[in-house]
């Protein structure tokens, strides 16, 4: 019926949102300046007038800026805590129509980086000799890791 997307002839088409910054599926670092970026617009009303809310999954709105005449919304972040993220930028026209856009993406922490990965192990005289072994197996010991190839 078109009433629940805001599409019903009264109320005219929902504004159009597309998150640009940071790239949908990207991975950054923590400790890194966060742009976020987005365009507005809207068959009735001008970018500037539309009411934007940027939303997180982990820290709720994290701001509601207008965009500039051009329909460009942006803010800056300092940092962000590791793990995943989603974003959803919210733009509502005057009518009440709601247009969305979001992304997801992964923040890692550079100072808590864990190797990730197994290997055979050929060493014939070692204690795990053939079994697939990971400096996972070896967090909070010493240990050194050669890996070469020789013919």
């Amino acid at each position: 019926d078109g009433e629940a997307d805001g599409d019903d002839d009264d109320a005219g088409p929902n504004p159009v949102v597309s998150i640009e910054s940071p790239e949908d599926g990207g991975v950054y670092s923590k400790s890194q300046t966060f742009v976020f970026q987005a365009q507005v617009a809207d068959a009735e009303d001008s970018p500037q007038a539309l009411t934007l809310e940027w939303r997180s999954n982990v820290f709720g709105v994290l701001n509601n800026q207008s965009s500039n005449s051009q329909g460009v919304a942006y803010f800056v972040l300092s940092s962000l805590m590791a793990g995943n993220h989603t974003l959803t930028l919210s733009a509502t026209d005057s009518d009440g129509n709601v247009g969305t856009d979001s992304i997801a993406f992964a923040v890692y922490d550079p100072n808590n980086l864990v190797a990730d990965f197994s290997l055979e192990d050929v060493n014939p005289t070692s204690a795990t000799y053939e079994e697939f072994v990971s400096p996972r197996d070896y967090l909070g010991r010493i240990s050194a890791w050669y890996f070469g190839h020789s013919t």
